[in-house]
């Protein structure tokens, strides 16, 4: 077996979970069990001169500051480091490290600051630190950059140098390819280090498949207690130690990081959730930053299939890098599929000529009002249309879908023959036919922050219609939970921040058509029918 040292960052990756609050009592304690547990290297935390001082965070504003956390006890037992990303700490704030308990500093950076970064870290070299070269997204890097990085290291001569997956993105083959290309040509004495996120469940694997390379380098594995680290996590401590224990007869000891992971990380899982999910698996299969797909997914009117075309269509070099203005224009591009909506306009205005247009939308209100609303229904010649579901306690004529998530789910359920589909443009046609289909940007408020509302949507069509009057049950408003006449309906788990966007719709859509709630409502007074 290769020289694996484990490097612990849970008191740094881990603070993205909870804002590098741990506490002082849970930081020296979590120190102290790493070392007593063997753990080779401990990451403390990050060096930030903007940061306070503050014993209960990990967030230091020098090295100095250090000090505070680091019993000496463990720095002269367990090598200590702190992380830098470049820019965000003058080498002012940079005291000699026999000044300091730390042995170390990795020291993160863009492509665009290489050369930067390597003056910097010779800076940080003549102070007395051990420097951990860790270049952002090493996926980024081709193959010739790659090598321009192991030839300034080679250079300088720094402790390691890292394949940073900074989302998740490495697959084996990745990870090997770059691997060699490192070990091919870095002196020999530069350890190559492996920072990993687990989007697709490779944290572990990819880690065991270093640990089993057939090499004379010094590999670093960077981990965390129970995979804590932002967004997906990372590789666990205790699994990689338990591997490595298998083989090197119980070099680390397990007990005491499953008593931290008891002590104190159980209890940050159950208040911020980190871990595999669709989110992370969808930025790592495209390959682009997460945030990206976090704001597709908050819409709540994508399919997942169309979330992946939109992520596709990104340009090549904002992929990476979070733009929000550019995700928004490419979100409303894809929405805005243009047709002539004329003939559907027209045959719509036949259709609802002389009739009574009650709008049905899956507030709980209709169970209780049910037998109101029919008995308006039957008394009257009324037009339904229900808007994103088909209702089992009112007979609809039209349905209205305003979002393709909501398509998919109906497109499957048995719709009766006589009912009609409207839709709007960004959904594309599949089992359930559709009757009516309406341009999407023409029903959109783009000044408002709920831009697609499929409720505002069909009353901006009905505007369009020139309908004078309309009949709403079902609009209840949003408490944030149990919302709908059934379960399946929720997209997220709290829509509550919606009501003041739908409240200023509204205002507008009253000055030119008639409003009228049929059901308790928070957008407007009942009426009675």
């Amino acid at each position: 077996m290769n020289n694996i040292e484990i490097l612990d960052c849970t008191l740094r990756d881990g603070g993205f979970i909870n804002n590098w609050e741990f506490g002082k009592d849970c930081i020296i304690n979590i120190v102290e069990r790493l070392s007593i547990a063997n753990i080779d290297i401990i990451e403390i935390g990050y060096l930030r001169e903007k940061a306070k001082e503050d014993v209960n965070s990990t967030q230091f504003p020098n090295t100095r500051f250090v000090n505070k956390l680091i019993p000496k006890h463990v720095y002269e037992k367990t090598k200590i480091v702190a992380i830098l990303d470049f820019g965000a700490c003058s080498i002012d704030n940079i005291y000699p490290a026999s000044e300091c308990h730390l042995h170390g500093i990795r020291l993160t950076f863009k492509r665009s600051e290489i050369n930067s970064a390597f003056s910097f870290a010779e800076k940080l070299q003549s102070k007395g630190y051990e420097v951990y070269m860790q270049p952002v997204n090493i996926m980024d890097y081709s193959s010739s950059e790659i090598l321009n990085l192991t030839e300034k290291s080679n250079k300088i001569n720094p402790a390691s140098l890292c394949l940073v997956d900074t989302y998740g993105f490495m697959d084996k083959r990745d990870l090997v390819k770059r691997f060699y290309l490192l070990d091919s040509n870095l002196a020999p004495q530069i350890k190559i280090g492996y920072h990993s996120h687990n989007n697709f469940q490779l944290a572990y694997s990819n880690s065991v498949e270093l640990i089993d390379q057939h090499t004379k380098r010094n590999i670093i594995l960077d981990t965390s207690v129970f995979g804590m680290g932002k967004g997906a996590g990372n590789a666990n401590t205790e699994l990689i130690a338990y591997y490595i224990n298998q083989r090197e007869n119980d070099k680390y000891d397990i007990d005491q990081l499953l008593e931290i992971a008891d002590i104190y990380i159980e209890k940050e899982r159950e208040k911020h959730f980190w871990g595999y999910t669709l989110l992370y698996y969808i930025a790592a299969a495209v390959r682009v930053h997460h945030s990206y797909v976090k704001f597709l997914l908050d819409k709540k009117t994508l399919s997942v299939k169309s979330i992946k075309e939109i992520l596709v269509s990104l340009d090549e070099d904002k992929k990476t890098s979070y733009n929000e203005e550019h995700i928004i224009k490419k979100y409303n591009e894809y929405q805005s599929v243009k047709i002539d909506d004329k003939d559907a306009y027209s045959r719509l205005k036949n259709d609802l000529t002389d009739k009574k247009i009650l709008l049905v939308a899956p507030g709980k209100s209709l169970i209780e009002n049910k037998d109101k609303i029919n008995n308006f229904i039957h008394n009257n010649s009324v037009a339904v249309i229900c808007i994103n579901h088909i209702s089992d306690l009112v007979k609809c004529d039209y349905i209205f879908v305003g979002s393709s998530k909501r398509y998919s789910q109906i497109a499957y359920q048995q719709v009766d023959n006589t009912m009609k589909v409207i839709a709007t443009s960004n959904i594309t046609p599949a089992s359930l036919h559709i009757d009516y289909t309406l341009n999407y940007s023409d029903l959109i408020d783009t000044h408002n922050a709920l831009t697609d509302s499929s409720g505002m949507m069909i009353i901006q069509a009905l505007i369009k219609l020139e309908i004078k009057e309309i009949y709403l049950a079902g609009f209840d408003g949003f408490k944030g939970y149990d919302d709908y006449i059934h379960h399946s309906y929720e997209l997220q788990s709290d829509n509550s921040s919606k009501n003041s966007s739908i409240t200023n719709i509204f205002e507008n859509y009253k000055k030119q058509i008639n409003i009228k709630f049929v059901t308790p409502s928070l957008f407007g007074e009942t009426h009675e029918i």
